[in-house]
């Protein structure tokens, strides 16, 4: 998700938004790749699995070490700055309510599509 929302004022060509990009994207990419070097995959029941878990007990958690420290992991406390996907999305922290449905279709459409058709094909 924070590729698409990143948390610059400024965007591209700046460094700031290309350092973002750039640590981020190669994060998906080290998992991408320990994924295929290990011959592991993701199976549909491990995301339903690891949205309730991180929906219903890490995300509390979150917002309380959030307001404690007063820090914004995960944005849960205000939306990123800058023009990004959030801006569609209702004032914090009620964004959070919008974003689990689309970060969880989205997220395992893109991730899981790939092993579905593999093994359809298969």
């Amino acid at each position: 998700m924070s590729v698409l929302t990143p948390d610059t004022l400024t965007g591209f060509p700046t460094f700031d938004y290309l350092n973002h990009m750039y640590g981020h994207t190669l994060i998906l990419l080290g998992v991408s790749v320990v994924l295929i070097l290990t011959k592991e995959r993701p199976y549909l029941k491990d995301y339903f699995t690891i949205m309730l878990f991180t929906s219903f007990i890490f995300l509390p958690a979150m917002y309380g070490v959030n307001f404690l420290l007063d820090t914004n992991y995960w944005y849960i406390l205000e939306k990123p700055a800058g023009d990004n996907i959030m801006n569609f999305m209702p004032e914090a922290p009620m964004h959070i309510v919008a974003l689990i449905p689309v970060a969880s279709w989205l997220l395992t459409y893109l991730l899981y599509v790939p092993y579905q058709l593999k093994d359809k094909n298969a």
